[in-house]
């Protein structure tokens, strides 16, 4: 908690804004991940689960199966869609050592299952 999250979290609110501008495909699937962390951040759990969802379908579409995989991990384990393990045995597949420590640097903001805090 604290001043340093509240200036963090500005920092990505104002990171997503300049990502919308851009006009290489692979940013808007990561800058609708990036607000999904942030939206979760803030408490603003249906915003968090919709734009994970958007982002894991906008990954998918590139072909970026890792980040998809990743966005998914973070879905599974907030109850929507496949299981955590499925999705964790995806990201060991396409090459991940620690799945969810990978998925918590490519979608950040969302909770550790492993205990550590986030934010």
């Amino acid at each position: 908690g604290g001043p340093r999250r509240g200036s963090m979290l500005r920092f990505a609110r104002r990171a997503a804004r300049r990502m919308a501008r851009e006009r290489v495909d692979w940013i808007q699937p990561a800058m609708l991940a990036l607000r999904a962390g942030v939206a979760w951040q803030e408490d603003d759990r249906i915003s968090a689960i919709a734009g994970l969802a958007a982002s894991a379908a906008a990954f998918e579409r590139l072909d970026m199966r890792m980040h998809a995989a990743a966005a998914r991990l973070h879905l599974a384990r907030l109850g929507v869609g496949e299981p955590a393990e499925r999705c964790a045995d995806e990201m060991r597949r396409l090459g991940a050592v620690h799945p969810a420590r990978l998925a918590a640097a490519l979608v950040p903001g969302f909770p550790d299952p492993d205990g550590a805090p986030v934010g």
